[in-house]
């Protein structure tokens, strides 16, 4: 248990777990699910909620059960010690590998549109170092700069957004439907696995100081993500029309249409700011929760001697999962729906399954 001098409010974890989903879906998603379901892609958006529900309120079934723990804790509780351990360093290469991927897609991203001179290893080193050291000041510190960034990225898209307005041609969404269920289905598959990382609140709800609200919380959380992504991929379709299913990064693209009187123009390094500030926060939130998880399977009581190490492998895993951006975008096609799913939805199910089983046979047997 390291639980007892960190804590933070129920409103602090719903503003940190917007972050966790949205920084790495805002620009990606509305390409993706265009690709296959055209101008329905707002509706494969719709259709990713049933990941995240499904995660949110299994995790929070679980937390309710085993207050206090994190998922690696209560795996032992629910499945023994040895098969708990198991699964618990099976989680800690799957959040090991969430922080890598993370950091290697925001570097892609800094070196297309800001940096592309700078040397890859050179961001993805500050990129890092900057994670890391607010992991190292807690999960206080991380969520205190969610508070900060969260609503400026917010209140910048919500800008971009109107400055867009003009720019909107409802005629690229028709027909609605016109290509059949099948497409709008294939264009949630991507997506529904970003939705699922509302895992991650498992992990942070043992630190919440009163967790009376945090169903509400979660609730509303994932209510603000689903209507940034539908808002956002709305904006995407009407603005790029029908090119919008061969970019990787729909929005950002949409955003270099911002022009207004021949003054006001390229506003598109506010919003790579405002991606790579959400990608910080998210990549914080997962390298944070592989430290204490592997503290916790060490039985080690302060993960701060384990932030430097990880953080170092983090480094190396980035050089070493993809040789290049193509290599990443055929993984998070093809393999992380799938990934996803198992790890963020059908495993967490099975440990609240066999927790029902073994609670209901002890209430038979009493």
């Amino acid at each position: 248990m390291m639980t007892g001098k960190e804590k933070i409010s129920t409103f602090q974890v719903a503003i940190l777990i917007v972050p966790v989903i949205v920084a790495t879906e805002i620009f990606s998603a509305p390409g993706t699910s265009a690709e296959y379901a055209k101008e329905d892609a707002w509706i494969s958006i719709l259709l990713t909620s049933v990941t995240g529900v499904w995660s949110l309120f299994v995790m929070l079934a679980l937390a309710i059960r085993y207050p206090g723990l994190t998922p690696i804790e209560y795996s032992q509780e629910i499945l023994g010690k040895w098969l708990g351990i198991l699964v618990g360093w099976y989680y800690v290469f799957v959040l090991f590998w969430y922080p890598a991927t993370i950091s290697d897609e925001m570097m892609n991203f800094i070196r297309l549109f800001a940096n592309p001179t700078t040397p890859r290893v050179a961001i993805l080193l500050l990129f890092i170092f900057v994670c890391g050291a607010v992991v190292w000041a807690g999960i206080e510190a991380i969520a205190r700069c969610a508070e900060l960034i969260v609503p400026i990225n917010i209140i910048f898209i919500l800008i971009t957004s109107f400055l867009l307005f003009g720019d909107m041609e409802g005629k690229y969404l028709k027909p609605v439907l016109g290509h059949g269920l099948i497409p709008v289905l294939q264009g949630a598959v991507v997506p529904s696995a970003w939705t699922g990382e509302f895992f991650m609140i498992g992990f942070l709800l043992p630190f919440v100081k009163k967790s009376t609200q945090v169903r509400r919380a979660g609730v509303i959380s994932l209510g603000i993500v689903m209507l940034l992504m539908v808002w956002i991929t709305l904006q995407s379709l009407t603005v790029d029309g029908e090119i919008t299913g061969k970019m990787n990064y729909a929005f950002y693209a949409a955003t270099r249409y911002v022009s207004i009187a021949d003054f006001f123009e390229r506003i598109d390094p506010v919003i790579v700011e405002a991606w790579v500030f959400g990608g910080f926060l998210k990549n914080s939130v997962f390298l944070w929760a592989l430290c204490i998880s592997v503290a916790q399977l060490l039985g080690y009581e302060n993960y701060r001697t384990l932030v430097v190490p990880l953080s170092l492998m983090t480094l190396v895993a980035c050089l070493w999962f993809y040789s290049n951006a193509f290599e990443m975008q055929d993984f998070l096609k093809y393999t992380f729906p799938s990934w996803g799913l198992i790890n963020q939805n059908i495993i967490p199910t099975m440990l609240l399954m066999v927790d029902l089983a073994r609670r209901r046979r002890k209430a038979q047997s009493a």
